[in-house]
């Protein structure tokens, strides 16, 4: 028979377990948003290289491709073939952009191959100010939830 003192013993230590689990949680969401963001980052630079090759020395499309080097985004296949379908950092909208850019790539004179630089910079920063917020929220709902799920299994186990 399990004594009352051995009792509480399982309870608080389910309690801290269940608290680690649910923080854990929360700080992977934390971890993939900032990676996200990080990711949306590199894509922005990149682009932005491209727009200062073509500007300022009108190289070609696969020199340019070819002599950029992101640890992020190399890490993430993004140079790699279907390597901007398979990406988790990406959603739908984000893909469509990128696949658009890729696409106009190199077909236009080097003006227009700029506005299309231009246009993909905004369109992804729009996409990275709306990631910086939902992180923050997201963060703070999952936090809570943690706790809170964490305190209803303890009130259970009590």
């Amino acid at each position: 028979m399990i004594s009352l003192r051995e009792n509480m013993v399982y309870k608080y230590f389910a309690f801290g377990i269940i608290m680690l689990v649910s923080m854990y949680c929360a700080y992977c969401f934390k971890k993939y948003g900032e990676d996200k963001i990080k990711y949306h980052y590199s894509i922005i630079e990149f682009i932005s290289y491209v727009k200062r090759q073509i500007g300022y020395f009108c190289t070609p499309t696969q020199k340019i491709l070819g002599n950029y080097d992101d640890p992020i985004l190399n890490k993430s296949g993004f140079f790699e073939k279907n390597g901007i379908e398979e990406n988790i950092y990406l959603d739908s909208q984000g893909k469509k952009i990128l696949l658009e850019f890729f696409s106009m790539l190199g077909k236009s004179d080097a003006e227009d191959q700029m506005a299309n630089c231009d246009y993909t910079i905004e369109s992804i920063n729009s996409l990275l100010n709306e990631y910086k917020d939902d992180v923050v929220k997201r963060y703070k709902a999952y936090s809570t939830i943690s706790v809170v799920v964490g305190l209803m299994l303890i009130i259970l186990l009590i």
